[in-house]
């Protein structure tokens, strides 16, 4: 593709729970012939070709078998319910250009177990995720300004979240439902510090609220000494320098770990392979 004489110019690639695959064409829309619905219904994984530039309003919706889709670089707007009760659909990757996930794009997907969302996302719309019960992380980019109402409803897995400086906008209830979440997490933002924690449907007693600023450690530096005798080490090198002499074991930096100088209220969160560290009792500066 492009077929510029054909009424569908380009093409999606079905393949099927037999092991067969198909091609079917499609409009720049993701639209296909009604006659070729029934196949779309029955297709486990779905790669769409270079040159679509939106996925219209449902055209994946309540297709239980789909497990992946490949979406083209192309894909600028994804419309409301687009995937919604796509209850196989286990991963998406968003490509890079889609500025606004629409209203209800992943409405009870319960079988979506992590997303990731590009950087030029500015928006989250109403119920985006709702009812995406085996929804147990994502990634909010700096960027995002507005989250809808309901967005992430019912998402009974989901333990922590993140939501960095750029949000202004808090729909309300958007928590409402996630039965699992302990840890909510607000990025330093003047707006941010007037959220009203009731209007964004969590427990006030199963979720602590923690606002501060979002840092990276750095790993330690080797002293001039020490950096020498490394290097001398990586060489083969037994006294390259003067300070090869010294009676210290030549071993190389030990591995960065989390200090353990804090107070006794210290508390540790890991998810997705990272460290959380904060000051439990209050409000305050954590660290990721």
């Amino acid at each position: 593709p492009p077929y510029p004489w054909e009424p569908f110019p380009y093409r999606m690639r079905l393949h099927f729970r037999d092991g067969s695959s198909d091609e079917i064409p499609c409009n720049e829309n993701a639209g296909v012939d009604p006659g070729d619905r029934s196949k779309l219904g029955e297709a486990v994984r779905i790669e769409i070709s270079l040159g679509v530039t939106a996925i219209e309003v449902m055209v994946f919706a309540y297709y239980p078998y789909l497990v992946a889709i490949t979406l083209p670089e192309s894909v600028k707007r994804i419309a409301k319910s687009a995937f919604s009760n796509c209850t196989s659909l286990a991963e998406i990757n968003v490509p890079e250009g889609v500025t606004r996930i629409q209203d209800r794009v992943f409405y009870g997907c319960t079988s979506l177990r992590s997303i990731t969302l590009p950087t030029t996302v500015t928006s989250i719309g109403f119920g985006a995720f709702e009812g995406c019960t085996s929804l147990a992380s994502i990634n909010i980019p700096e960027g995002v300004t507005t989250i809808g109402e309901s967005a992430f409803r019912s998402c009974t897995s989901l333990e922590s979240i993140i939501f960095p400086s750029s949000v202004e906008t808090y729909g309300k209830d958007m928590l409402l439902g996630c039965t699992s979440l302990r840890h909510v997490y607000l990025a330093n933002n003047s707006g941010q510090q007037q959220v009203d924690v009731a209007n964004l449907g969590v427990d006030p007693d199963a979720v602590t609220i923690y606002r501060g600023t979002v840092s990276f450690p750095r790993p330690p530096k080797l002293s001039r000494a020490r950096k020498r005798r490394s290097e001398a080490l990586r060489r083969g090198d037994s006294d390259s320098d003067s300070d090869a002499n010294v009676e210290t074991p030549l071993i190389e930096s030990p591995p960065l770990r989390p200090s353990r100088a804090r107070s006794p209220q210290t508390s540790r969160l890991r998810t997705e392979g990272m460290l959380y560290d904060w000051t439990g009792g209050r409000p305050g500066d954590f660290l990721l």
